[in-house]
Formats: structure tokens, sequence, C-alpha cells
């Protein structure tokens, strides 16, 4: 029987960001997790790649880290194996992000899919279970209200188990769950939890505090892994969310981001 995996399921590489120190602080936060957790575990990051970047093609095709961290062929075509120490490698999984035409966000985990942004979401989900990659729809600060947040529902009554809905590190500890994640809980889709960093320096370091245990499952087979992810009784979050000072403080950084007030 498989020790299962330890993973943080929304990663990003932006450019804005230090690669090593990612994969690096990734390692770490997953290291932390699994000794609490599961100390036996294989430790997994998926990514969510936006529109426009390829960080999981340029680690394939160099073979290593802009630092020199060795990156080998993971067992399949949609996984790397990052050689962080000689004891214990890091999974890194590829996937995308995709903005529907409503502006909701569409996770596609385990597949590296050219998928543009701008098709209706329905669009993209159908798309997303079509190729056999894990769709997940990940809450936002304030990207589930009002008609989003209706589309959201309606797709978590539609496809059921065939989706999953995502948890985020920012959600702060003391915000209720979000009636679209209660819903997802009790139709039986799988709450997948990860890191979600902004695209500002500093973020770096806050990979991998709030992440999923997923257990009995072999993250190099592929259909035994995607079959995981998407069952509830499989699946369980571990780790923390940020406090309400922080997540007020990330916002902020973000914002300061977006007018052009820092870098």
């Amino acid at each position: 029987m498989s020790a299962g995996i330890i993973a943080d399921t929304h990663v990003h590489l932006y450019s804005e960001h230090d690669t090593d120190r990612c994969l690096r602080s990734i390692f770490a936060g997953l290291c932390r997790l699994a000794a609490r957790n599961a100390p036996a575990a294989h430790l997994v990051a998926f990514l969510t790649e936006r529109e426009g970047s390829h960080a999981y093609r340029e680690l394939r095709d160099a073979g290593r880290t802009p630092g020199g961290i060795p990156v080998e062929p993971g067992g399949n075509e949609h996984v790397l194996r990052v050689c962080m120490d000689d004891e214990r490698p890091l999974l890194l999984y590829a996937g995308r992000q995709i903005v529907s035409a409503e502006r909701v966000e569409v996770l596609a985990l385990t597949a590296d899919l050219d998928l543009p942004d701008g098709a209706a979401t329905r669009e993209v989900v159908d798309a997303v279970i079509a190729s056999g990659a894990v769709p997940v729809l990940p809450w936002s600060p304030g990207k589930w209200m009002g008609a989003r947040g209706e589309i959201v529902r309606v797709l978590v009554g539609a496809y059921a188990e065939k989706l999953c809905v995502g948890d985020l590190t920012i959600r702060s500890e003391w915000l209720a769950e979000p009636g679209a994640m209660k819903l997802a809980r009790d139709v039986g889709c799988s709450v997948l939890c990860g890191s979600d960093p902004l695209p500002f320096r500093g973020e770096e370091g806050r990979m991998a505090r709030y992440g999923t245990r997923v257990s009995d499952v072999d993250p190099h087979d592929l259909g035994a892994l995607r079959a995981a992810l998407r069952d509830p009784e499989a699946t369980a979050n571990v780790g923390t969310r940020d406090s309400t000072t922080t997540m007020g403080l990330r916002m902020m950084n973000m914002y300061a981001k977006k007018f052009g007030l820092r870098a």
C-alpha cells in the first residue's frame, strides 16, 4: 500500500519569483506538513500556470533549475522529479490556470494543456475533463461573489464528483467556509488545498503552508492519482491558512503591485 502524498495543489512560479527559492520553500513546507501528518508520504507540487507562462516546459527542457538543482523525468510526461536531496525528491506536476469569459478561474491539474483564456466557463471545464486532467474551481477573494459565485454553484451542482473546488492559504482562518465550498462537500466534490502565491517578490516563502493529503495513492500512477484527487474520501486538508492580518497585508501588497506601487 502506498504512503500517499502530501501536496500543494495550487503553485505558480511567476517571473517575479526566484524559482530556486520557490522550489526550496515548497520542499521545506511539504516536509513540515508530512512530518506532522504522514512522514513517509511523497511530496508533490501541482503547477497551475497562467496563459503565457511555461515554467514546466522550461524546467523539463533545461534539465535543471536556474540555480542548478537537477530536474529529471518523473515517470510520465506530466511530471518532473526535482532532486532536492539524495533521499527525497519533489515531484512537480504540470498544470494550467484558465480564466473564462465570465472571469471564473478554472485549474487543470496534471496536464500542460494549451487552453487559452476567454472561453465560457462550462466549455473550459468540459475541455479539462475531456483531456483527462483534474478540473478545479479555486476560491479567491471576491471571485465567488455575485454572478461569478452563481456560476460556481451551478457548475458544482451539475458536475458533482467530476469537479473539485480549491481552498487557498489566503482565505483567512477566521473566514467562514464559502457556500459553494459547502455545497461541493455535500455533492461529493473534493476540496483541494494550496498556496496560490501572489505575483510579487517575497511570496516565495509562503509556499506549501496549506495543502492536501491524499491517502494510499502512487503519485507516479497518473490514472490512480487523478481518480484519488477527485475522491473526497481519499483527500484531507493539512496545514494552516493565513491569519486575518496576514491576509490583509497580502491583499494590500497585491493592490500595490496592481497600481505600480511595488515590484
